[in-house]
């Protein structure tokens, strides 16, 4: 009895989709949608859309990065300046 309930399913499933002109592309009877069947390209799809959002991470994480250091330079470079007057000033006050 399971094995006449799978067959009929399969079959149901043979019917609603329809090979179309172009292989590994079925055409969805019941939508009129054109499907890829081609699990392979689907399981090569999700592996590169996969390392794609994997390399977006990294590069947001080094613009992070980046970020931070030019933060910082600039912070060092703003130091270094008050540092330099006040240099300057002591100068001035030992000068008189």
């Amino acid at each position: 009895m399971n094995r006449e309930n799978n067959s009929s399913s399969s079959s149901n499933d043979d019917e609603k989709y329809v090979p179309t002109d172009k292989p590994g592309l079925v055409r969805d009877t019941y939508s009129k949608a054109i499907i890829s069947s081609d699990n392979k390209a689907l399981q090569e799809y999700r592996i590169r859309a996969q390392k794609i959002k994997e390399n977006q991470i990294k590069i947001e994480s080094i613009n992070t990065v980046k970020e931070d250091m030019n933060n910082l330079k600039e912070e060092m470079a703003d130091i270094k300046g008050l540092l330099m007057q006040i240099i300057s000033k002591e100068n001035n006050k030992n000068a008189n």
